[in-house]
């Protein structure tokens, strides 16, 4: 019985780490600051430069996936000189269309064969 109660708390504190870091929401990541400092500027694209160079840097990979197509490459690498550079885009993700009443398909045209 002991046993049975260790292994149920263990069980419990595994469950408690694994849904805490599940629990990470994307509002929560700031897309761009790659080496963690609070800032979105040269410092994080010469380390997305390096990473993507193989070299061996620390970053946050979840913040350099500024294109939110699940990977690190050069197309993050390039959106992120356009933002540095002052161009209209941004690194948050796009909100998803959320159809209202009015608008149920949100102005997609349906077409039949």
């Amino acid at each position: 019985m002991k046993k049975m109660g260790i292994a149920l708390i263990a069980l419990c504190l595994m469950m408690t780490a694994v849904l805490g870091v599940a629990s990470v929401s994307a509002a929560e990541v700031m897309y761009g600051d790659v080496n963690g400092d609070g800032k979105v500027n040269n410092k994080d694209l010469a380390a997305l430069q390096q990473y993507l160079a193989d070299w061996d840097v620390e970053m946050d990979m979840d913040a350099a996936d500024v294109t939110h197509d699940g990977k690190v490459n050069n197309k993050d690498l390039a959106l992120m000189q356009q933002y540095l550079a002052d161009w209209d885009v941004t690194l948050e993700p796009d909100e998803p269309d959320i159809p209202d009443d009015d608008n149920i398909y949100n102005d997609t045209e349906l077409v039949w064969p």
